[in-house]
């Protein structure tokens, strides 16, 4: 995650995964480009850690 990234330490470098909202646009739009940006800068959220395969890490 880059520095942006709101929530998350900087113990770990390199790439990290996490749950996104699920977003109810359909398409790819400048609306849901900008939704996403809006949640990276969100100082507040629930992050939720998963692995390659999208299983929870606890």
């Amino acid at each position: 995650m880059g520095k942006e990234f709101e929530g998350l330490s900087n113990k770990h470098i390199g790439y990290k995964r996490v749950l996104t909202p699920i977003w109810e646009d359909a398409w790819i739009t400048p609306r849901l480009v900008g939704k996403i940006i809006d949640w990276c800068y969100l100082s507040k959220k629930e992050i939720t850690m998963v692995d390659w395969k999208g299983e929870l890490l606890i």
